[in-house]
């Protein structure tokens, strides 16, 4: 959903009092749309989440605990970039994530790393451990949305906080969910979509980077119904160049939630 089509939603609800501050709300975001492929269907450097890696041959698998962790996604950023240019970002490279998915909950159980080549140079490589689980390859198209936080930061002193207006926020993300094509919501960037929290307690000092969504397509379910997200310590340049290509956005924390 686009800014406009925001506005239009909420000028059409209760809360249209509240419009103006929560048109000043608004992020540009990725959005990164899911579809199921076959194996071979992916040309190396395609945007994807799920299935299995292209990496430059010189770039090591992450590992945590002497544990490889496992492919969650891979985002060519220059097609991002042509979606929209996201402040922070570099616009080239790929930017792949990682996570243990034995080891739920470890504050150090996911990896994202940034590397610099050329697609023909990009090799499949698959999990090293050929009996870990891996997710289907889901072929990921990317386009500009706008999005606004947690909804209920639109109640103010001018929108009282009591039943009427709960129940209004939820027939607005009703709407707005209905328009922008509900779940999954793999996003790069923007907003969080947060579940159990108003605010994260780690967004001091801290700017959103993705999120990964629960997705039948994928095959995989975070706790009921959750979501994972992976946060990038300010400033969001580029923290170290280690050994080949490989650069490691750091330091990254990534949190969990669910219904």
């Amino acid at each position: 959903m686009l800014a406009d089509e925001i506005r239009r939603v909420i000028e059409e609800s209760p809360l249209a009092v509240n419009v103006e501050r929560a048109m000043a709300q608004v992020r540009p975001a990725v959005r990164m749309r899911s579809y199921l492929v076959e194996v071979g269907d992916l040309a190396p450097g395609v945007s994807r989440i799920g299935g299995a890696p292209d990496l430059p041959p010189d770039v090591p698998w992450p590992e945590r605990n002497r544990r490889p962790l496992d492919f969650l996604a891979q985002i060519d950023l220059a097609e991002a970039a042509r979606a929209y240019a996201l402040p922070g970002l570099p616009v080239t490279g790929w930017l792949t994530v990682f996570y243990d998915l034995k080891a739920r909950y470890d504050q150090t159980a996911w990896d994202v790393v940034h590397f610099g080549s050329e697609p023909r140079l990009l090799v499949r490589r698959e999990h090293p451990d050929r009996s870990a689980h891996r997710l289907n390859f889901c072929e990921l198209q990317l386009e500009r949305e706008d999005c606004l936080p947690d909804l209920s930061e639109l109640v103010s002193d001018d929108f009282p906080d009591d039943d009427y207006a709960w129940d209004a926020l939820e027939k607005l993300e009703e709407r707005i969910n209905e328009a922008d094509g509900q779940q999954p919501v793999h996003r790069l960037g923007g907003h969080p979509m947060l579940i159990q929290s108003a605010a994260s307690d780690h967004s001091l000092g801290w700017d959103f980077l993705l999120q990964i969504d629960s997705d039948f397509e994928l095959g995989w379910m975070w706790g009921d119904m959750g979501r994972l997200y992976f946060w990038n310590k300010r400033p969001s340049a580029l923290a170290r160049v280690l050994p080949g290509r490989r650069r490691k956005f750091g330091p990254t924390w990534c949190g969990e939630e669910f219904y």
